[in-house]
């Protein structure tokens, strides 16, 4: 079993080095990814060409949330342009934004292990989403029991859910969380009552600081099934 663990942590630095040295490349970066993956030979990433290329690299098949939610983050500025995240899902990741889609890929497989441990006990049917209720439950946890307003669960679910299905999927959890620690105190009412927006409390709140990770390690491999 520790042998084991040794080869996975040296393959792990095998992947930093790798996509480190590929990214000070920009052109030689996305040249590489396109002669892999850009099997339309467009020059950009459709969705399934996308799913791909995420799955090489962690060796797990991307599940469609996974894939829409690294195509919304990927195409953050084309969704203020207008487009939808159903149009997304259509659309194609450009070049210019492959290296967006790769660290929002890295940082959300280094952040499962924690993702799993809130699904395993907010997520009783194991449908892999949390739904409005079930969110209510984990935002009731993180206040120390006392449950949270209505209007307070609606304002997460509505900013965390990036791929627009009205609920909180695996991806989406570190904003859900994120949005939670930002609320304020109502400077306006005197009953000390909180709002959503606003900068953070805390600086680092312990659960947000276990699901925000850095830099991952990342290897190709070719076997996508």
């Amino acid at each position: 079993m520790a042998s084991l663990v040794i080869v996975q942590k040296k393959k792990e630095n095998q992947r930093r080095q790798k996509i480190a040295e590929m990214k000070r490349d920009h052109k030689k970066f996305v040249d590489e990814v396109l002669s892999r993956w850009g099997e339309s030979g467009n020059g950009e990433l459709d969705f399934e060409e996308l799913r791909n290329w995420l799955t090489s690299i962690s060796g797990v098949r991307a599940s469609d949330d996974e894939t829409k939610w690294v195509m919304a983050m990927a195409n953050k500025g084309r969704k203020e342009n207008g487009l939808t995240f159903a149009e997304m899902e259509r659309k194609t990741v450009l070049p210019d934004d492959f290296e967006k889609a790769l660290d929002a890929w890295m940082s959300y497989r280094d952040a499962i292990p924690e993702i799993d441990k809130v699904f395993q006990k907010f997520d009783p049917n194991n449908d892999h989403i949390l739904d409005r209720e079930e969110l209510m439950k984990l935002l009731t946890d993180l206040n120390q029991g006392e449950q949270p307003e209505e209007s307070e669960v609606d304002f997460v679910l509505k900013e965390a859910d990036v791929i627009g299905q009205g609920s909180i999927s695996k991806p989406c959890l570190a904003k859900a969380v994120s949005i939670w620690y930002t609320r304020v105190p109502d400077e306006t009412s005197n009953t000390g009552t909180e709002q959503v927006g606003g900068e953070p409390l805390l600086d680092k709140p312990p659960f947000q600081e276990a699901l925000v990770v850095g830099p991952s390690s990342v290897e190709y491999n070719d076997e996508v099934g």
